[in-house]
């Protein structure tokens, strides 16, 4: 490709990050560059003729079927827990959510679909750098796109399964020993036995966080994107990803899915990723608490500026929930969710909370909830 495309395209790559999390204009010039540049990758590779590395092939055998997947709402931690895994030589982690359920478990869309999607995942992973996850190297994409026709038209694998492959053998930066692939798409949690049935060997990392807090980053990201923000319809998501979270650990059992606390990982990180290694029976190193993604420093996603620290772990994140959120908003969330806060061990019983609680809300929400799980479960139908 040209060298003013791809300049072009590192161009809006940054102007991309200046504006995130918003998607303007420079999101979907970006999107086509993008496009044009996947249309450039597939025209110049030789489908047919290519061979893939059986070295290569003897190890994606050893993890494919052993997935990890992180679970949470959205703005919950879930990026932070994929950025600390990523640098275990025992882990296949893939670039941004991969909305599994919603685009690829029952696609029909093989070899093209797939490789205008994921390498757009590849190139701009979050919306913030590093940016390239597969580096600068044309060859690097190439290699992804051949061995990804390899294992959805030759193999024949399911879509998923073709990208983790990929992803790996296509990765310059490939971990050494790998057992696992990391994936994550926010609300992983109601889809938990639908997961089991395709991955019999999958284990689940759970992540929660105080709600109040959750709420008002999720707050923030509606407001950057143009959403519609409801505070009962938020308590509700968060009550329940919490309750499928319980039912979840009976489910899977305590052997496949773990529950981790956003705040434990801030403040005791070494402890908290030694629990997640043990759970995952790897081995721990120190790398295990420096944000990357594949290798690189990764910056936070935080709808907060001041708190979008690169390569490492912000801890001082205050209580923006104070000012983000209407005493209204504090009422709801707290009364919806106030019983599921103080049993997950959160500190609600502080009277700067307490005193957010309404009986006559909190019955109200208990009753609306039945119905709220009645729709999600219509959903994943």
């Amino acid at each position: 490709m040209p060298a003013d495309q791809l300049e072009k395209i590192n161009i809006l790559l940054e102007k991309r990050e200046t504006a995130y999390p918003v998607r303007n204009e420079t999101f979907f010039e970006l999107k086509r560059e993008i496009d044009n540049y996947t249309d450039h990758l597939t025209k110049t590779i030789d489908l047919e003729n290519w061979k893939p590395d059986k070295s290569i092939l003897e190890k994606i055998g050893r993890f494919v079927e052993n997935p990890i997947f992180i679970c949470g709402p959205m703005k919950s931690g879930t990026s932070l827990v994929v950025n600390l895994l990523d640098g275990n030589r025992n882990i296949v982690a893939l670039p941004g959510d991969s909305h599994y359920f919603r685009k690829f478990r029952t696609s029909g869309k093989y070899f093209y679909a797939l490789a205008g999607y994921w390498i757009t995942r590849m190139i701009n992973p979050t919306g913030q750098s590093p940016f390239w996850f597969l580096g600068r190297d044309e060859e690097n994409y190439k290699k992804f796109l051949l061995y990804l026709h390899y294992f959805t038209a030759v193999e024949k694998k399911s879509p998923f399964v073709s990208i983790a492959s990929s992803v790996f053998a296509a990765n310059p930066n490939r971990p050494e020993d790998p057992l696992y692939f990391l994936e994550k798409t926010p609300d992983n949690e109601n889809s938990v036995r639908s997961l089991l049935t395709d991955f019999p060997k999958a284990k689940f990392v759970h992540i929660t966080r105080d709600p109040l807090s959750n709420i008002a980053s999720l707050k923030k990201l509606f407001k950057f994107r143009g959403w519609r923000f409801s505070a009962f319809l938020l308590a509700m998501y968060a009550k329940n990803s919490w309750k499928a979270a319980r039912a979840n650990q009976k489910v899977a059992g305590k052997d496949a899915y773990i529950l981790i606390k956003y705040e434990d990982l801030l403040k005791s990180c070494r402890e908290e990723m030694e629990k997640i290694c043990r759970f995952l029976n790897i081995q721990y190193d120190e790398n295990l608490c420096v944000p990357t993604i594949n290798r690189q420093p990764a910056k936070a996603n935080s709808m907060y500026k001041d708190e979008r620290a690169s390569g490492e772990i912000v801890k001082n994140k205050g209580n923006k929930w104070e000012a983000e959120l209407t005493d209204t908003e504090k009422s709801v969330a707290v009364s919806a969710l106030f019983s599921d806060a103080v049993s997950a061990g959160y500190a609600w019983n502080e009277e700067r909370i307490k005193k957010f609680f309404k009986p006559h809300y909190a019955f109200l929400f208990k009753f609306l909830f039945h119905f709220y799980r009645f729709y999600i479960r219509l959903k994943n139908i």
